[in-house]
């Protein structure tokens, strides 16, 4: 094994004791990235029957040199991070660089094979760090172990070995690639939501896991796009004949796209200049060029919850940014620092998945892996597209939706999302575009509808718990005073009676009467009260029969204008009371229905 990287035992033992940062659930796809930067269509994970060992084979075109994805002399095809470490990362967060590796892989009518045995390299090191005491290692010897134990195989000798492991054979077919690394622990694969796989991939192939087989199809995302149509910004760049970068943003719901010129800063520029700069150029070395785009989605707060145990993470931080590279899809991260005015805790179940179409764009992203991605970095540009569309998608709990979400939340019901974002959003487009008289005319409509549905509701209440006012009496004292009692002008009480069917301590004002009356007799009417003499009442009638024939004996003083109104002096009131009373008395009806 002479062409083995002598660093290769202090790369691979500095990724162990939790150094990696990586989930479980990351570790697979970088093994899945692998299968499929191999052009795999199909591929296969499974444990073996002790569940010791964990099992990676597709049916790709294999690895040109299978020493290289331990060597790292040559990266990914187009893969940000750092050269091939994704295989080393799931290595080492997989086995703990313990145990035994295989690898089998067929390329261009060739077999390779590579076998290794980390033990005595892991057992030098642990020696060594307990017996340092500086914590110093020598990797030399960690390396010599390693090289004892690393076999390459070339394809004659792995050819003898397949004729006895056919099951190896019949795993990888006439193509492809089979690993079998050993698991340090049970990391209970079987948990693990194989939705997650689909949402992480926009490419089809067909992912055979633990025995389940999962068509990942190009449409299925983390925004729920065949459910919740979403809206989409692109982003598009040529530049002009003095090299400056010329920008459009567009969407796919209304017409107001914005032009950018770029120098040492962003300017906004005309749609008559940016075509000016278009026109001057030609097509064949200025193409406009779609550099990125951003969809947005808003989704039910039952398919948020979803999403939150498939991921394992906060619901919070599902409403931050995916990133979307070369059919991948990573994430979600934290919206770049120089972004303003983004509140995650404050949005609805927003979902946005960021496409970057070119390597510029994201070349000086620090990335250790492409689980964890700093944003920080990102081209000033995407920065720009990014505030863009943050006057869209920053849908919260102030918009008119997100108070009805609100108040379903608080009442602890489900909410829906909105099933088409495009139709959404132009809607509240049109509501911008209306002219305040509009504005007033719509509100007024929308006063009176609320007015009436209130009408309505109040009238079915009263219909389903109330009777209805009967036909009643009422005698009462006016011009009392709540303070000071009851009003003996001159030495006299002013009394009033009347008919009514509706509420009586509304009726006073009803007859001009004034507001401070206090009724002191109410009684509901029999039949025989309610029959019409003269057009009165016959109650009527007889009260005022009554109050005539002790007019004169009682000092009593009728009001001109109202026969149903008087004076009577204070010390004659309980009489007249009484006499009142035996007439209401005469003609008492039930009170109820």
């Amino acid at each position: 094994m002479n062409n083995l990287n002598r660093k290769l035992s202090q790369v691979l033992l500095s990724k162990t004791g939790g150094n990696v940062d990586h989930t479980t659930k990351t570790v697979l796809c970088e093994l899945i990235d692998n299968c499929l930067d191999n052009q795999a269509k199909t591929i296969n994970i499974k444990l073996t029957e002790d569940s010791k060992y964990i099992e990676i084979y597709d049916d790709g075109n294999g690895m040109d040199d299978i020493g290289n994805i331990f060597l790292a002399n040559k990266g990914k095809i187009n893969k940000k991070g750092c050269k091939n470490q994704g295989f080393l990362d799931s290595l080492a967060y997989l086995s703990n660089i313990e145990g035994e590796l295989e690898i089998v892989t067929y390329n261009n009518d060739k077999y390779s094979r590579i076998s290794v045995d980390f033990n005595e390299m892991k057992a030098e090191y642990n020696k060594q760090l307990q017996f340092n005491a500086d914590g110093c290692i020598d990797y030399e010897q960690c390396q010599q172990k390693l090289s004892e134990h690393y076999t390459l195989f070339n394809n004659r000798h792995t050819k003898d070995y397949l004729k006895s492991h056919t099951d190896i054979l019949a795993k990888i077919g006439k193509g492809g690639t089979y690993i079998k690394m050993h698991l340090y622990k049970d990391f209970e694969l079987e948990d693990i939501e194989t939705e997650y796989f689909q949402y992480s991939y926009e490419q089809e192939f067909t992912l055979n896991y633990l025995d389940h087989n999962i068509d990942i199809n190009n449409t299925s995302d983390i925004c729920i796009s065949d459910t919740f149509i979403p809206v989409i910004c692109d982003m598009y760049v040529f530049s002009n004949i003095e090299g400056h970068n010329i920008y459009k943003f567009k969407n796919n719901f209304n017409n107001k796209n914005i032009y950018y010129k770029e120098t040492s800063i962003f300017s906004n520029i005309t749609l008559e200049k940016y075509n000016e700069y278009r026109k001057k150029n030609t097509k064949e070395v200025f193409g406009e060029e779609h550099v990125a785009s951003l969809k947005f989605s808003l989704i039910s707060s039952d398919d948020a919850e979803k999403q939150k145990q498939i991921y394992d993470t906060g619901i919070e931080k599902m409403r931050q940014l995916f990133i979307s590279y070369q059919n991948k899809t990573i994430g979600p991260f934290k919206f770049p620092t120089k972004i303003k005015g983004i509140t995650p805790r404050n949005l609805l179940n927003i979902r946005i998945i960021l496409e970057i179409k070119n390597d510029d764009l994201i070349k000086d992203i620090i990335m250790t892996n492409k689980s964890h991605t700093n944003l920080d970095c990102v081209n000033k540009s995407i920065i720009k597209f990014i505030e863009y569309c943050r006057d869209y998608f920053s849908i919260d709990y102030t918009t008119d939706i997100g108070k009805e979400f609100k108040k379903s939340k608080k009442d602890k019901k489900p909410t829906p999302g909105i099933p088409n974002m495009i139709k959404y959003l132009k809607d509240e487009y049109k509501k911008t575009q209306l002219t305040l008289v509009e504005q007033a005319a719509l509100k007024a409509i929308a006063v009176a509808e609320e007015l009436k549905k209130k009408e309505e509701a109040k009238a079915e209440l009263k219909k389903l718990n109330y009777q209805p006012w009967k036909m009643a009496i009422y005698f009462e004292i006016l011009d009392c005073n709540g303070s000071y009692g009851i009003s003996a002008k001159d030495d006299f009480i002013k009394c009033h009676y009347d008919i009514t069917q509706t509420d009586p301590n509304s009726n006073s004002n009803e007859h001009n009467l004034g507001t401070n009356g206090r009724i002191i007799l109410y009684t509901c009417i029999n039949q025989a009260g309610c029959i019409k003499t003269q057009k009165k009442h016959t109650i009527v009638l007889k009260l005022q029969e009554r109050i005539k024939s002790i007019e004169k004996q009682y000092g009593i003083k009728m009001e001109n204008d109202n026969n149903k109104c008087f004076k009577c002096p204070k010390e004659h009131f309980h009489i007249i009371y009484k006499n009142i009373r035996e007439i209401i008395t005469e003609y008492e009806g039930p009170f109820v229905i």
